[in-house]
């Protein structure tokens, strides 16, 4: 009686046909679990007018598998307890109510590109070595290229045993490669931002595809590490061969292979492979260093109208006489699509594919083996792989806590924004995933938001979004787990100065993005009126975000107008801070962005001004006392039919279209970043006598750019962690603790 595993709902939302084969596995293997899939569609632009996922779809969900559909927020779903993810990352959802208002574990799919991105660079390589351009374009013309061409051709052909590979990141995808590479016969060089002297170190803890990648870090015949340009040399400087960009971008990676690098790498003229992003490049560098190697070959073969140059031998006995690259191989570009005209289409020898190489037919079947795999470990009470790391700490604030004087641990994580590399060149220690349960209690536990749900004590001092001084759900669980152990709490949501204000909020970074996304939709309307802006994805950083507006703004206003003119309410803040740094950084003239605030706002609206403006937005706090409305549809309709209506773009970044104190009260739903926009339907006798007018209401802004949103969030937070040694005396610490010591009394009113 009562024996087995508690019945499961797992919900399921994906945009393509239901894998019913991967669902026939899990009922045979889980058969406690009901499956319930919905389905998104793909239309001509991806995500593009799908419908929005109805909030009672996730009411009984107990476990969740989605790309980026999740509940509108934590009151949705009431019973969910895992979420999986079907990308490698989260960057995409990290500032979503699920992600930073709840606790549900989230795991991701990082570990699963490794076998289809490694076939990639292999493919490349070896069409590359062996000529096969030339080889397709003979059979092509149905011509038998065995002559005195062919076979000086034939002479330069090369194998690649003894060659040497150097992987720049040797992650879950450069280990297949180093694995494949080992098996042809080449020597593996690896290099990590941090050491890895230790088998310990050296080994995979991620999800492995089973039969790939390098788990216990074997292949390598030599390590090295580093994030400074010395280290950086010494491993360019190893007779590297074939080098394989396998790391993430930063602020630290942009453009770290640059043309000091190739020099250094054309004494073997080697090969590059980039399989990252495209901005780790200088780009006119790399073009640069391929021409330089094709005019000054040794020898030039032709045939008809194709002709290949090459050094004879040149990847056995590289000539040094021979400056350059011999070639690469390019899945990913500065920017992204490569314009038409740009010089990287017609430099010699390199081969550019469209950001492919991690598509395959096995990519959905393997994400779910990562889910199965947590399905097990959940049943026998084990530790899930790939949980996402909610930390709020960034490798510059561990390294200023360092130099301050602290000693900081971080537990390794497959799945947070920022690599374990990152923390460990900053000179934190790395530690076992799960291990702060069992450091001594003058440990501070620090950014933690998967406590597991059970009633153990706890013993340290945890800096973290608790969310159970509100009365949330199970509220009364987490708080009464500290008083028991004998540990506190300092709720990052209550950490205030002496006058009352948050220490660290993501405000500017909501309103920065926010900003930065009306642009997008401006210009996307002034050339495509008819269609919605399609969906949006996470930047890598700052500088791309700027660039893409730039770009589309330069080329959408030579159909329009003069640069918008662009109203922000709110302009004071933290949130209009952010929104008026963004215009002036996309080159908006400060006479064109009209700041206003509470004296502007004090007669009360609606306002003319908002209409006769291109783009508002809103960036006011919403509290408990209604504010009168902002703008009106009637105000709107009655604008357009006088011709005074220019307002196409309204960025509602304070987004509460269901609250009475909304003063945007020209929309009713949210929106997302897989359909940002959501027309206003004006009256019919309206129509025609304006611009289109979307609205923009997403409730995460700030994971627009999740890196520098982090950073911004924790520069914030920092002074007042540098003040945790005197936490007895510090006011922020010491108001922190008075809150706890009064919400843990409420428990005993409570009771």
């Amino acid at each position: 009686m009562g024996g087995g595993p508690k019945p499961e709902h797992l919900l399921v939302i994906l945009p393509f046909d239901p894998p019913t084969a991967i669902f026939d596995r899990i009922r045979r293997r889980h058969p406690h679990i009901k499956i319930t899939f919905h389905q998104l569609h793909f239309t001509d632009t991806p995500w593009k007018g799908r419908k929005q996922v109805p909030p009672e779809i996730f009411h009984d969900a107990t476990l969740l598998v989605t790309l980026s559909a999740l509940p509108p927020s934590p009151r949705d779903c009431p019973k969910l307890e895992l979420i999986h993810f079907t990308s490698a990352g989260t960057n995409h959802i990290a500032n979503s109510p699920i992600y930073t208002d709840t606790t549900i574990p989230l795991t991701t799919s990082s570990g699963i590109h490794g076998p289809q991105i490694a076939e990639w660079v292999l493919m490349t390589m070896l069409a590359s070595s062996h000529h096969y351009a030339l080889l397709h374009k003979w059979q092509s013309r149905h011509e038998w290229g065995q002559n005195t061409h062919g076979v000086g051709l034939l002479r330069s052909l090369h194998d690649k045993v003894g060659q040497r590979l150097g992987v720049l990141g040797y992650g879950s995808i450069g280990r297949q490669v180093g694995r494949v590479a080992k098996a042809m016969g080449m020597d593996v060089l690896a290099y990590t931002a941090g050491p890895r002297n230790t088998p310990e170190s050296k080994k995979d803890h991620g999800f492995i595809v089973p039969g790939t990648g390098d788990p216990d870090g074997e292949y390598p015949s030599a390590w090295y590490s580093g994030t400074d340009k010395e280290n950086l040399h010494h491993f360019l400087s190893q007779d590297v061969d074939h080098l394989l960009i396998s790391v993430p971008l930063t602020k630290q990676t942009t453009h770290l292979l640059g043309k000091e690098e190739f020099d250094i790498l054309s004494t073997r003229n080697a090969f590059i492979t980039n399989i990252s992003r495209g901005p780790i490049i200088d780009q006119p560098a790399l073009v640069a260093a391929l021409r330089a190697y094709d005019n000054h070959c040794k020898a030039d073969l032709s045939y008809g109208d194709t002709s290949f140059k090459v050094a004879p031998e040149a990847d056995m006995k590289a000539d040094t006489s021979i400056p350059g690259l011999r070639g690469a191989a390019l899945d990913v570009t500065d920017p992204e699509p490569l314009p038409p005209d740009d010089p990287l289409w017609d430099a010699p020898n390199c081969i550019i594919t469209p950001h492919i190489s991690g598509l395959g037919s096995a990519y959905v079947d393997r994400s779910f083996q990562v889910l199965e795999v947590n399905l097990e470990r959940r049943e026998k009470g084990e530790r899930l792989i790939n949980v996402v790391d909610r930390s709020k700490v960034t490798p510059s604030a561990a390294k200023a806590l360092i130099d301050h004087g602290y000693t900081v641990n971080v537990e390794r994580s497959p799945a947070r924004i920022f690599k374990d590399e990152e923390f460990e060149a900053a000179g934190a220690k790395l530690v076992p995933e799960g291990s702060w349960p069992t450091v001594t209690e003058s440990h501070l536990i620090l950014g933690l938001k998967e406590l597991p749900e059970e009633e153990t004590p706890l013993k340290h001092t945890h800096i973290q979004f608790a969310h159970c001084y509100k009365q949330q759900s199970g509220w009364q669980q987490v708080l009464r787990r500290f008083p028991r152990g004998g540990g506190t709490l300092y709720d990052l949501e209550f950490l205030t100065d002496p006058n009352g204000r948050r220490v660290a909020a993501f405000g500017r970074s909501a309103g920065y993005c926010g900003a930065a996304l009306a642009l997008l939709a401006y210009s996307h309307q002034l050339l495509h009126p008819s269609e919605p802006l399609p969906s949006v994805s996470a930047y890598p950083n700052q500088a791309a975000l700027i660039s893409a507006l730039k770009t589309s703004l330069s080329a959408a206003l030579p159909l329009g107008s003069s640069p918008p003119r662009i109203l922000i309410i709110g302009a004071l803040g933290r949130c209009g801070n952010g929104a008026v740094d963004l215009c002036k950084d996309a080159g908006i003239p400060s006479t064109n962005i009209i700041k206003w605030d509470m004296a502007e706002t004090a007669p009360g609206g609606p306002f003319a001004e908002i209409v006769e403006a291109d783009i508002f937005i809103n960036c006011v706090y919403l509290g408990n006392e209604p504010i009168p409305p902002f703008v009106t549809k009637p105000q709107l309709e009655a604008a357009g039919r006088e011709g005074r209506r220019k307002l196409s773009v309204v960025c509602d970044v304070s987004c509460d279209p269901s609250s009475p104190n909304n003063p945007v009260r020209i929309y009713d739903t949210w929106t997302s970043f897989t359909e940002p926009t959501v027309r206003v339907q004006l009256a019919e006798d309206n129509d025609g006598a304006g611009p289109p007018l979307s609205v923009i209401a997403i409730d995460h802004l700030p994971s627009l750019l999740p890196r520098e949103a982090s950073e911004d969030f924790c520069r914030d937070l920092l002074p007042s962690l540098l003040l945790l040694d005197r936490r007895q005396e510090a006011p922020v610490w010491v108001g922190a603790e008075k809150l706890f010591r009064e919400k843990v009394a409420s428990l005993d009113e409570e009771e």
